[in-house]
């Protein structure tokens, strides 16, 4: 929740032109899912095939704290990056059954995903292998995502004005006017 309200907050703040804050956020969320997954790189190459010695408690302190923060992270970074995704999504078009299709697909994209990843654990992969391939997958998105930027993100919201000229006050009155007295 604090990466989604951060990021939303930042990336609707009009402090520069709307493809400038998505390069932005492109950057940063390339440069924090780095760290993080650099971090998880870091944790992963202390244990043979995911398996601990000893379990850790929330009550070990130290040993707790480094995998508590990496966790959180993962999580921050999720957030961040979903939003970031949305966010662009919503620059794209003004036309709600257009955006309803890109976020069906962006639904759908995910949802692949997901039963991919339960398949790729399912047969056991080595969980270094999957975190390679989840970090290559992020960091293979990340430039994709500032040429979208670049490409389909306008400077400006367009503004549709729909003029229906038969649902004016006047109009409605005179019909149900004439509706009543037939």
């Amino acid at each position: 929740m604090i990466g989604s309200a951060g990021i939303g907050y930042f990336l609707d703040f009009g402090f520069a032109s709307r493809r400038k804050r998505g390069f932005i956020w492109v950057i940063i969320v390339a440069t924090l899912g780095t760290a993080i997954w650099g971090g998880g790189l870091a944790t992963q190459l202390r244990y043979k095939d995911g398996k601990w010695e000893d379990l850790i408690d929330f009550k070990d302190g130290r040993r707790y704290a480094s995998p508590f923060l990496l966790f959180f992270s993962y999580g921050l970074l999720d957030a961040i990056f979903q939003s970031l995704l949305y966010w662009i999504i919503a620059a794209l078009s003004d036309d709600s059954q257009v955006l309803s299709r890109y976020i069906g697909f962006y639904n759908g994209a995910q949802s692949a995903g997901a039963a991919v990843a339960w398949q790729v654990n399912r047969h056991k992969t080595s969980l270094i292998s999957q975190l390679f391939v989840n970090c290559g997958l992020m960091t293979f998105s990340c430039p994709l995502l500032a040429l979208l930027v670049f490409l389909a993100v306008k400077d400006e919201a367009s503004t549709m004005v729909v003029k229906d000229e038969d649902n004016s006050p006047e109009s409605n009155s005179g019909k149900l006017a004439t509706e009543s007295t037939a």
